[in-house]
């Protein structure tokens, strides 16, 4: 579990830029796909599981997860959608 403050600090210490909300529906997800960027998030609703190396790893409030660059991976968001916060470094 991490609180806001410590998040933000971890930004910090990590120089990745300040985060912003962002939500996600109810039990809908989105394929195999990466990003041109690193994440890191703070899940603050709900849940998302997240599927890479052949694992499924499921963050729920008050938990962090980080996506490295390039990582190949999906997202299914569940039966309360998810809310959190990202910051993205490119």
């Amino acid at each position: 579990m991490m609180t806001n403050t410590e998040f933000l600090n971890h930004l910090h210490k990590n120089q990745f830029p300040e985060p912003v909300h962002a939500a996600q529906p109810a039990n809908q997800g989105l394929e195999e796909h990466s990003h041109d960027f690193a994440v890191w998030a703070l899940v603050l609703e709900g849940s998302i599981s997240l599927h890479f190396d052949g694992q499924v790893h499921l963050f729920k409030a008050g938990e962090v997860f980080h996506v490295p660059y390039q990582k190949i991976h999906s997202e299914q968001y569940g039966p309360n959608g998810v809310k959190y916060l990202v910051s993205r470094k490119y």
